[in-house]
């Protein structure tokens, strides 16, 4: 058993509760890096880029393994192939920004991850003022954390 501190950093984990997530529903039981499928506007790249430069810095309380596509996929074949990582995923994060909610795509994944199960957790990525949330958060209740 050893010594040392308990708390570690945090960790997502899967809640069977609900297919809306939030962060007090994720907790450290699980020490291995969960599976975050991040689903964002384009415009938003800047504030995706820092929440997975947190996820990789140890500085951070937040770790968790990136599965989100690095690039778009050119073409009318990219449901398959995000279809397949939100599925190999433990929980999809929609940053949600001032046209996310406009956004087709943000829509079909979060419409993807409910259907399948995958808990969706909405971060409001303005924390100086709200934004639209996107219809398909809105309709299963979906909360944003800042």
């Amino acid at each position: 058993m050893g010594g040392g501190s308990s708390i570690g950093r945090p960790n997502f984990t899967r809640s069977s509760s609900s297919s809306n997530g939030t962060l007090d529903q994720y907790t450290a039981e699980d020490q291995e890096k969960k599976k975050v499928f991040i689903s964002y506007s384009m415009r938003n790249k800047a504030q995706v880029g820092l929440l997975r430069y947190q996820a990789e810095n140890e500085d951070f309380d937040v770790e968790f393994s990136d599965t989100s596509l690095k690039r778009p996929v050119k073409g009318k074949s990219w449901k398959p192939v995000v279809g397949q990582k939100i599925q190999n995923s433990d929980v999809v994060i929609c940053m949600v920004g001032d046209d996310t909610h406009s956004r087709t795509a943000v829509s079909w994944e979060v419409k993807y991850a409910y259907k399948h199960d995958i808990p969706v957790i909405p971060v409001n990525i303005h924390k100086d003022h709200s934004t639209k949330m996107p219809t398909e958060i809105t309709y299963n209740n979906g909360k944003a954390v800042s």
